[in-house]
């Protein structure tokens, strides 16, 4: 797998799309603290991760829906690939869909949404965009 974090939006996606309960893919620290910000955004209902005996572990996600059965998340686009890193500095954060949205960014304090990062006022690498 080239991109993992392209990986875990397009599995988060389709499972909103399915309605499924639950998202499982391959563990890893950053997939990990993507969960993490996810969750505290309330984008997601949790995580946990699956130990598994002579395999990797797995990260389990569960989708969050609305009342009405739609997934939280409506839109997920990957901003900064491997091919291409894309860096901003905290005064470049943009601000999604009027507010109705986050960036995800990968800062020196950790993985972080746009409002955090600029609360902080640290930037880094923006992952990706949702809503």
């Amino acid at each position: 797998m080239v991109d993992p974090v392209a990986d875990m939006l397009t599995r988060l996606r389709n499972g909103g799309a399915a309605q499924k309960l639950s998202v499982s893919l391959p563990h890893s620290n950053q997939l990990e603290r993507i969960a993490k910000t996810l969750a505290e955004a309330e984008y997601i209902d949790g995580f946990s991760i699956e130990k598994l005996e002579g395999a990797q572990d797995q990260l389990v996600i569960e989708p969050a829906y609305h009342d009405d059965g739609t997934p939280q998340i409506e839109h997920l686009k990957r901003l900064s690939r491997p091919a291409r890193r894309s860096y901003i500095g905290v005064a470049e954060i943009p601000t999604v869909r009027n507010g109705h949205g986050d960036v995800v960014l990968s800062t020196p304090a950790g993985v972080l949404t746009g409002d955090k990062a600029r609360q902080q006022h640290v930037g880094g690498e923006i992952l990706f965009e949702i809503w």
